[in-house]
């Protein structure tokens, strides 16, 4: 017996700026999902696996503080049949660049 799985990153939200002088959150890096099995070992044995979203440091997202709208720029998601025993993995690096701040670096 299966499940069919869909996962997909939506949306992030940056809800307070803080009081950094740089008001937006600017965030690269990349979130991922997969669909495998846990050894004994604790290691994922990945079946099938997909990024949902990735950018690198020179093409972050800018996410204006209290703004509902801001959805990740992604339609990538991952759909699959999932098997008694299996288990879904959700990972990602987020990261926090401002240019205009030398403590957010």
């Amino acid at each position: 017996m299966f499940k069919r799985v869909l996962v997909r990153a939506v949306r992030l939200i940056c809800e307070h700026e803080g009081d950094d002088p740089g008001n937006n959150l600017e965030v690269f890096g990349s979130l991922a999902t997969a669909v495998g099995t846990v050894q004994r070992n604790r290691k994922f044995d990945k079946r099938q696996s997909q990024f949902l979203w990735q950018r690198d440091k020179a093409h972050y997202v800018s996410i204006a503080p209290a703004r509902m709208d801001h959805v990740i720029d992604t339609d990538n998601s991952l759909q699959f049949d999932m098997s008694e025993g299996e288990s879904i993995l959700i990972e990602g690096i987020l990261e926090e660049y401002d240019d205009t701040s030398a403590n957010d670096h």
